[in-house]
């Protein structure tokens, strides 16, 4: 087997020949490709077929109820502040196992591969948020606010009423 060879300078400063074009793409972009690559997040106000819906660079996606309001709350919390999120506020149990997360990233998996395990990032045990910045996150709460269910309603009223009154959502 025949061993590669090494990217040349040539093939660095855009003399790039058919054998070394990718190693010479990934050089020249400083930016490493998740983050050129990176989604865009909505969640609406949609619900269907028992299923709470976002929008995943304009994919829609259904959500059960609890992973919906799991990452409705860590997107809130990524908005308004650094964007930490404790697993307690996300439903789970002090002295217990949880598949809150675990849930949430299947869910995401079904529907988007393997770019939906990478939406959440952990925090040891105690913490999540969405990979996310700010600017690629869009909520719509107004319409939120007349969600079919309530589990979702309490939610965001919960949200809004932490973020009006000054302090966080975490």
């Amino acid at each position: 087997m025949r061993a590669r060879p090494p990217v040349q300078a040539a093939c660095v400063e855009r003399e790039v020949c058919s054998r070394h074009s990718a190693e010479a793409e990934a050089l020249l972009d400083p930016r490493p490709a998740e983050v050129a690559s990176r989604p865009r997040l909505r969640v609406t106000a949609r619900y269907a077929d028992r299923r709470c819906w976002v929008e995943v660079d304009g994919q829609p996606v259904g959500l059960s109820e609890h992973p919906f309001v799991m990452l409705l709350r860590v997107a809130h919390a990524r908005l308004h502040d650094a964007g930490w999120v404790s697993r307690l506020l996300l439903g789970a149990k002090a002295n217990y196992g949880w598949k809150g997360k675990t849930r949430l990233d299947q869910q995401l998996e079904e529907a988007l591969g393997a770019a939906g395990r990478k939406l959440l990032e952990v925090k040891g045990k105690s913490g999540y948020r969405l990979t996310l910045l700010a600017s690629e996150i869009e909520i719509e709460i107004d319409c939120l606010r007349d969600h079919p269910r309530k589990a979702v309603r309490d939610a965001l009223e919960s949200l809004t009423a932490a973020a009006t009154a000054g302090g966080s959502a975490r």
